[in-house]
């Protein structure tokens, strides 16, 4: 049994007056992930539009929350796609209305299969995303994807998982993933930090397909907010005008 991982050091070369003065702070394993969320960003949909399209976009895939490795490595390792390979999955352009727009348009009857905006990668500095907002965001985003096969895309996500298995990928146990261990093969920091990005993936995509629908109404929820949020739409398109969907 290899031995247990050390806490991630938690960004090692960055300086500021806190840490010279009470030193660094403690990360917890499945902490310290790589990505910076910009959770600021999230509501802006042609930021994620942007993000879901650039060349230096990854997408991991994640079937009944387990996620995509390369199994074929001493360590399981994330296996990362680029958009070509999900867009018969996800659609052209989920992103493409904004918040707004997609309460106005919501029709439960319609499955969209749960896409969660992770972070970028600010280190991807040349041939990252380039983004104008309040201040200028470069990096690579990160995307999860939930391709569990189920509703209207059962049938492309079988045909995804069936060509990403061919590759020599396959979908590892996340709670016993080798992304746990180490050895001389395979970095304990590039370890930690992978760790950390299937958690914060994993977690929202389990909290995503728990909570489909309101608490208080009862209704189907929308996902927005970039898969950080569901609110609930004020109308549905699947509804029709009884007296039971209007009240009595």
């Amino acid at each position: 049994m290899s031995s247990q991982p050390a806490n991630p050091e938690p960004a090692p070369d960055f300086d500021s007056m806190l840490s010279r003065k009470f030193g660094k702070e403690t990360a917890n394993y499945f902490s310290g992930s790589p990505l910076n969320r910009v959770g600021f960003l999230r509501g802006d949909h042609q930021f994620l539009t942007q993000a879901l399209k650039h060349p230096s976009t990854s997408f991991l895939l994640c079937n009944e929350l387990q996620p995509l490795v390369n199994s074929s490595q001493a360590s399981d390792r994330l296996a990362w796609l680029k958009f070509a390979d999900i867009k018969r999955v996800v659609g052209e352009n989920p992103y493409k209305s904004s918040e707004e727009e997609m309460l106005n348009m919501y029709d439960s009857r319609s499955y969209v299969p749960q896409l969660i905006f992770l972070g970028i990668d600010e280190k991807r500095k040349e041939d990252g995303l380039r983004y104008q907002g309040k201040n200028v965001y470069t990096g690579a985003p990160h995307f999860a994807v939930d391709v569990t096969p189920k509703a209207s895309v059962k049938e492309e996500c079988e045909k995804l998982i069936k060509d990403v298995q061919g590759r020599g990928l396959d979908f590892a146990k996340g709670r016993v993933m080798g992304l746990l261990a180490s050895d001389e093969d395979f970095s304990l920091t590039h370890s930690l930090s992978q760790a950390a990005i299937y958690a914060e993936a994993r977690q929202l995509l389990d909290w995503n397909a728990r909570n489909p629908f309101c608490a208080q109404c009862g209704q189907p929820t929308l996902s927005v907010n970039g898969g950080f949020k569901r609110t609930c739409p004020p109308k549905d398109l699947a509804r029709t005008n009884s007296k039971s969907s209007s009240g009595v």
